[in-house]
Formats: structure tokens, C-alpha cells, sequence
């Protein structure tokens, strides 16, 4: 089975391995996708690798525009010639870190500043998985769960 190309423009600096890789997983959702990859840029500075991996997206502009963004931003990219699924994306990507912690970011998120800092506080031995808070994530919501974060009257700043 060929899966596809991989794409890593940072490779051999990346080869002493980073501590954070973050996954994010990408099947078509343009527009949601490229705010993320921004979100990412604008959020992450040096604190971690960013791998991205498109799962045979359909939609003829997706692969062309997360090509370029990730370019740009020094992310690498994975891209998969046949649909896996989530879960096969997702075990694609983890099989090509070698090490250090690994975020699953689902590509219609829009991380903000100071996200990844505040996983990474709450990283111990101990601990096998921590979950972000967010606006829109049914039972972990904040301030209130399985609120509508679109009728509620506040924003990502407030969390």
C-alpha cells in the first residue's frame, strides 16, 4: 500500500527530537483548517514541531493551500495518497514521532495564546493524557458544560 509523500523541510534540525509534536490530522474543511495552521503559527513560536497529514482530502483546493501555509510556517506535512480514516491518520502521524509528547489537534480548532504552555504546565510522570479546555467541546467545556458556545455570551479570551 503506498500511503504518500512526506513532506518535512525541517528534518535534520528536528532529528534531535522535539518535546512536543502537534498532530493535526486534516480531510478537506478548508477554511477551518488554514484559520487553525494560522491559529498554530501565531501560538506555538519555537515550543513545538507541527505535523500536519491530509487524508486524501477530495476538495481540490485543500492540498495546494495546506501545502503552502505549512511552507511557509516551517510545519511539515504528511499527505495520504488513499483515505485512512481518523484513525489511521492519526497512527500514520504518531508512528513518525520518535519521541517527546504529542498533541492531537483536530484541524476546525482555534488554539490561543498560551494554550500549549498551559498543556504543558500540567505535564507530570504520572500523567498519561490531558485534555484542552475549550468553548465548544460538549462535556469539557468552559465555562459551562454542553452549553452552546454560540448562544453563550463570551469568547476564547475569557476562558
Amino acid at each position: 500500500m503506498a500511503l504518500g509523500k512526506i513532506t518535512m523541510p525541517n528534518a535534520p534540525e528536528r532529528a534531535l527530537s522535539p518535546r512536543v509534536t502537534v498532530v493535526v490530522p486534516v480531510h478537506n474543511s478548508l477554511v477551518e483548517t488554514l484559520r487553525c495552521l494560522e491559529a498554530l503559527r501565531n501560538t506555538i513560536g519555537g515550543l513545538a514541531r507541527v505535523l500536519g497529514i491530509d487524508d486524501a482530502s477530495t476538495d481540490p483546493e485543500v492540498l495546494p493551500k495546506i501545502t503552502e501555509i505549512t511552507q511557509s510556517a516551517g510545519f511539515d506535512l504528511v499527505i495520504n495518497t488513499e483515505n485512512l480514516g481518523f484513525v489511521g491518520t492519526c497512527n500514520r502521524a504518531f508512528s513518525l514521532i520518535a519521541n517527546g509528547h504529542v498533541v492531537l489537534l483536530n484541524s476546525d480548532t482555534q488554539p490561543q495564546a498560551g494554550w500549549l504552555e498551559a498543556m504543558l504546565s500540567a505535564v507530570d510522570e504520572d500523567i498519561a493524557s490531558i485534555t484542552a479546555t475549550s468553548n465548544n467541546a460538549s462535556i469539557y467545556s468552559l465555562p459551562f458544560p454542553n452549553v452552546d458556545p454560540f448562544s453563550a455570551d463570551f469568547g476564547p479570551d475569557e476562558l
